[in-house]
């Protein structure tokens, strides 16, 4: 776990991935879950802090916006699409994961991105990085 993280915020319907946290890192984290509370000024309150991480769904994406966010955001779906994974990496986000995911990855998940790394398929580094190729020649 990366020493800068130390809040997880989960504005997320999906019950289970906050108990996979909960097992990931136990006692490690301060958690807060948004899932009733989840509306623009929470979102981008906890966008603005710094050391946290964001696990956000999909639906959540139009806030994630702000170039003056902070926050570590890894989004969640309920399944995998390229183009909500591209769409997400084009707004800003760290991560993307399905809801389905296991504990160990959700764990490597956690660290990649808390050392300040992405995770994300190959196939969306690939078109961003292409992107990046164009804007640049």
């Amino acid at each position: 776990m990366s020493a800068m993280l130390k809040k997880i915020f989960v504005a997320s319907s999906d019950k289970s991935l906050s108990g996979k946290l909960r097992r990931v890192f136990p006692g490690d984290m301060e958690f807060s879950f948004l899932e009733e509370k989840a509306g623009p000024n929470m979102i981008k309150k906890v966008l603005g802090g710094q050391s946290n991480l964001l696990f956000m769904d999909f639906g959540y994406l139009h806030w994630l916006k702000d170039p003056r966010a902070k926050a570590k955001v890894i989004v969640t779906s309920n399944s995998y699409d390229l183009g909500r994974e591209y769409l997400s990496a084009r707004l800003g986000a760290n991560g993307f994961i399905t809801r389905d995911i296991g504990v160990p990855s959700l764990k490597k998940a956690v660290n990649v991105v808390g050392s300040g790394q992405v995770w994300m398929t190959r196939a969306v580094s690939g078109i961003v990085f292409d992107e990046y190729r164009k804007i640049i020649r």
